[in-house]
C-alpha cells in the first residue's frame, strides 16, 4: 500500500512527539497530535485551537475531578475552555490560557480552588463568578440553572460516573446541555418538560429507577469504553474525525470537550475495542494510554507495610483533610498503608490507600491482610481527599477510609479520626444510626440490620473478627447510637 508524502509527515511527527508506537494507528487515515509537557500546556495548546473567545472555566485537576464533571455543558454554551488550574495557584501555561478571556467561572469551593486565587484574577481585571454547591451534586445543578433553556440533558453518578460524565462531554458541549450528577438512585433536578434525558452508565451505576424517574433513555456498555462507543454511534454515527483520549487519566477528555464537540471523543486504552477508528482521522489528545506506552521502569507499590508519608501525599492532602490551620496533628503523626482487596465485582484490586495514625498502622496492615485473603468485600478504598474530604460524598460512594481532621461537635478536642485512629468500612451498606436519623441519608434501607447485603459488617464476620481480636471496638456495639461502619482503637 503506498502512502502519500503528506500523511507520512504527519505520521512521523506524530511518533515523535509522542514517544511512542501506537497499535491503533493503522486503523486511522491521519493522525493529529495535541500534546504538551504537562495537562496544563496541553489545555493551552488546546484552547489555541479553539480560536477566539472571551470565557473560560476553570477546574481544580489535581485533586479531584468531582466539580469539574459537570462543566463541559457550560463550556458550550458558552464557548469557554476549560482550564485545569491548582488550588493555591495557576501554572503559566494556564494564566496563558486564561489572558485571552475577560470572564472567567470558577467550579467549585475554595477547597478547590482557594480564594487567594480569585482574587489573583480580580486583580488582573477579570470578571469572575464562582458556581459551588455544598457537594458535586449541588454544583451540577447551579451549573445547569446557569446554562438556562436547553433541549437534553445527561444524567450520570456523580461519585462512579466520573468516565461516563467524561465520555458524554464533547455531546455536551455541542448542545450545550448540562451533565446532572446525582447519587445513581434519585432525580437532583426536577424533570422539565420538553428536555430529552439520557442516562450514562449501566443500571449498577444509575439505577433503572432513576431512568424511569426521568423517562430517560440509557447509553451503556460493560466497560468504560464500550460505554464511549455507543455514545459515539449514537451522537457521531457519521464523524470522519474522532479525539483520541486517555480512558484512565480522564482531565484531557474533559479539557478538550469544546474542540471536539462536532467530532466526537473516543476512549483509547489496554482494553479497548480500536476498531471504530478505521477510516477516521484522529487526533491524539495527551498521553494516550496503550500497551506500548507503558513505563520502561514499572513502579513498585508496597503493600500491608506502613509508609511514611510522601510529599505527593501531603500535597494531596494540604488544605482538605489536612487543613492549614490543624492542630494537635501532623504529618509525622501519620502512615500511609497501601493495601489490596477484594471488591464487589468479586475481583482483586490494588488501588486501596489508608492514611492511618502510625500508632494503629501495623493493626492496619495486618487488618487489611487478612480481609484480602479472606476475600471479604470492600468495595473502594481511597484517600477522602477525592472527596474534597466531604464525609457524606465518600460515604455516598461507599468508601472505605480513615483520616480526616476534624473535632468533636461543640469542643477542641480532635476526633477518633482526626486522629487517624479510625476507620468506616463500606459507610453506605453500614450507616450510622443515631437519634432516629441515619446517615448518609441515602442508607435508611440498611439500618435494618436483618438484611444480607454484601458489605455490610455482621457481629462475628470476618470484618469484625479481624479488628475486635486486635484490640478495636466497633460501633454497632455501642448502646446509645449506633455506627455500623465505624471501627476505632482505644489508647
Amino acid at each position: 500500500m503506498k502512502l502519500n508524502k503528506k500523511f507520512l509527515t504527519v505520521l512521523l511527527s506524530s511518533i515523535m512527539v509522542c514517544s511512542v508506537s501506537l497499535p491503533y494507528l493503522s486503523e486511522a487515515t491521519q493522525i493529529e497530535t495535541i500534546r504538551g509537557k504537562d495537562r496544563y500546556d496541553t489545555a493551552f495548546k488546546i484552547s489555541e485551537k479553539v480560536g477566539s473567545y472571551n470565557t473560560v472555566i476553570l477546574v481544580n485537576s489535581t485533586i479531584s475531578l468531582a466539580d469539574g464533571l459537570s462543566a463541559s455543558g457550560l463550556s458550550g454554551a458558552k464557548n469557554a475552555p476549560i482550564i485545569p488550574v491548582r488550588k493555591d495557584d495557576i501554572p503559566e501555561q494556564s494564566l496563558k490560557a486564561i489572558s485571552s478571556a475577560s470572564n472567567v467561572y470558577i467550579i467549585g469551593g475554595d477547597a478547590a480552588i482557594s480564594k487567594k486565587v480569585e482574587a489573583s484574577l480580580i486583580a488582573s481585571g477579570k470578571v469572575v463568578n464562582r458556581i459551588e454547591g455544598n457537594n458535586r451534586i449541588e454544583t451540577s445543578q447551579k451549573v445547569a440553572d446557569l446554562i438556562g433553556n436547553y433541549d437534553k440533558a445527561f444524567v450520570v453518578n456523580g461519585f462512579k460516573g466520573e468516565a461516563d460524565a467524561m465520555s458524554i462531554s464533547s455531546v455536551a458541549a455541542r448542545e450545550g446541555a448540562p451533565i446532572i450528577l446525582t447519587d445513581g438512585n434519585n432525580p437532583s433536578i426536577e424533570k422539565k418538560n420538553g428536555v430529552e434525558y439520557y442516562v450514562i452508565g449501566g443500571s449498577t451505576v444509575a439505577s433503572n429507577k432513576l431512568q424511569a424517574a426521568y423517562s430517560a433513555k440509557r447509553l451503556a456498555g460493560n466497560d468504560r469504553y464500550k460505554t464511549n462507543r455507543a455514545i459515539l454511534n449514537k451522537f457521531y454515527p457519521n464523524s470522519k474525525k474522532l479525539y483520541c483520549a486517555n480512558g484512565t487519566a480522564l482531565i484531557d477528555a474533559l479539557t478538550v470537550s469544546l474542540l471536539a464537540k462536532d467530532n466526537g471523543i473516543a476512549f483509547v486504552g489496554n482494553n479497548s475495542d480500536n476498531s471504530i477508528l478505521k477510516g477516521k482521522d484522529i487526533v491524539n489528545v495527551g498521553k494516550v494510554e496503550t500497551e506500548t506506552n507503558k513505563p520502561n521502569k514499572p513502579v513498585t507499590v508496597e503493600y500491608f507495610k506502613p509508609l511514611i508519608l510522601d510529599q505527593s501525599t501531603k500535597n494531596k492532602m494540604k488544605g482538605l483533610s489536612m487543613p492549614d490551620n490543624a492542630t494537635g496533628i501532623k504529618y509525622d503523626d501519620l502512615r500511609r498503608v497501601n493495601v489490596k482487596y477484594w471488591g464487589f465485582d468479586n475481583k482483586a484490586h490494588t488501588d486501596g490507600v489508608l492514611i492511618v495514625n502510625k500508632s494503629v498502622a501495623n493493626d492496619i496492615c495486618s487488618i487489611f491482610n487478612d480481609l484480602y485473603k479472606d476475600k471479604y468485600p470492600i468495595e473502594k478504598i481511597r484517600m477522602i481527599d477525592e472527596y474534597k474530604a466531604d464525609d457524606e460524598s465518600s460515604m455516598k460512594d461507599n468508601n472505605t477510609s480513615s483520616f480526616c481532621y476534624r473535632l468533636i461537635a461543640g469542643t477542641k478536642v480532635l476526633s477518633k479520626h482526626g486522629k487517624g485512629v479510625a476507620i468506616d468500612i463500606n459507610p453506605l451498606y453500614n450507616p450510622q444510626v443515631k437519634n432516629g436519623k441515619v446517615y448518609p441519608s441515602i442508607s435508611k434501607p440498611y439500618a435494618d440490620r436483618s438484611k444480607n447485603v454484601k458489605g455490610m459488617i455482621k457481629k462475628g464476620d470476618a470484618c469484625y473478627k479481624a479488628f475486635t481480636s486486635r484490640g478495636w471496638k466497633w460501633g454497632g456495639n455501642w448502646k446509645n447510637s449506633k455506627d455500623y461502619q465505624h471501627f476505632e482503637k482505644i489508647q
